[in-house]
């Protein structure tokens, strides 16, 4: 059971866009799947932490980690807490992590955007300018990320 649900993890990292993939998105994912035997998030994340082949990194704690609401919410929209996980052998480039900022940066935008077009239509006008600004300090953001990425390359 073990071995198989390592090399099913393994195969997952060896092809994920993402270098480093949140272990509880690899739980949930090999769950859906109908996974047999398939071990708790807690068991999983032990046999994650104890391969040698991987490499687990916890990373700041989401400010929503402690509302099962909110959290549920935010991984509705790809946003994951807890320890990301990752190949050993596979080592992310310069370029790499300049793809993936660019693409979560877009994320971000994306996210704000689609929050701004469901927002609830008694928004006090107050929270409607935050949402707004928010959407453009996010572009601001991506934009200057993209001018210092082409100012490395030169």
């Amino acid at each position: 059971m073990k071995h198989t649900i390592v090399d099913m993890i393994i195969a997952d990292l060896e092809t994920a866009v993402d270098f480093f993939v949140p272990v509880k998105k690899l739980w949930e994912t090999l769950r859906d799947e109908n996974t047999p035997n398939m071990p708790t998030l807690e068991e999983f994340t032990e046999l994650v932490k104890n391969d040698g082949r991987l490499v687990v990194q916890q990373f700041k704690e989401a400010p929503w980690e402690n509302d099962p609401e909110e959290t549920e919410e935010m991984e509705s929209l790809d946003y994951y807490s807890g320890p990301r996980v990752r190949l050993k052998s596979r080592v992310p480039s310069k370029e790499d992590i300049a793809r993936i900022i660019q693409q979560n940066a877009q994320k971000i935008i994306d996210n704000l955007i689609k929050a701004y077009q469901t927002r609830p239509k008694n928004l006090p006008e107050e929270e409607e300018k935050q949402l707004i600004q928010a959407m453009i300090k996010a572009k601001k953001l991506k934009d200057d990320l993209e001018k210092a990425l082409k100012d490395e390359k030169k």
